[in-house]
């Protein structure tokens, strides 16, 4: 389990449990961590995995989501998140991360990678695609 503090409504500060129910570990399934859409796939993963740095985040950070050094680095930072105390977190990305993706190409299909983003997003609940801001 682990508590995640995001900035909400007002610049409230909006409190999440982050537990195995919500991994849904009871399934055995793969856990979705996150759920994005590009158009330049290998770029993407590189900006968000950043293997060449052993954490994003400073060690030993609390319950409070940490400013991310780029926008584009959102699932690292994560993994750095729910493992505050590791201080090398790139084999836990090597080893225990995996893509998937869907390749919806073209202009005709520009509504259906919108919709299927947030379509996604809503059934697997990945966690750190958690957003409160609005």
């Amino acid at each position: 389990m682990r508590d995640l503090i995001v900035k909400g409504p007002g610049r409230r500060d909006i409190e999440i449990r982050i537990d195995d129910e919500w991994l849904g570990l009871e399934a055995g399934f793969p856990i979705p961590l996150y759920v994005g859409k590009t158009t330049g796939l290998r770029q993407r993963v590189r900006q968000h995995l950043e293997v060449g740095r052993q954490r994003l985040l400073r060690l030993g950070g609390d319950a409070r989501r940490a400013e991310r050094p780029t926008t584009a680095c959102q699932l690292r930072a994560g993994i750095d998140h729910l493992f505050p105390n590791n201080p090398d977190t790139r084999s836990l990305v090597l080893d225990s991360v995996a893509l998937s993706y869907i390749v919806l190409d073209g202009d005709e299909n520009s509504v259906n990678r919108f919709y299927l983003e947030d379509y996604a997003i809503g059934l697997m609940k990945p966690c750190l695609n958690v957003d409160v801001e609005r």
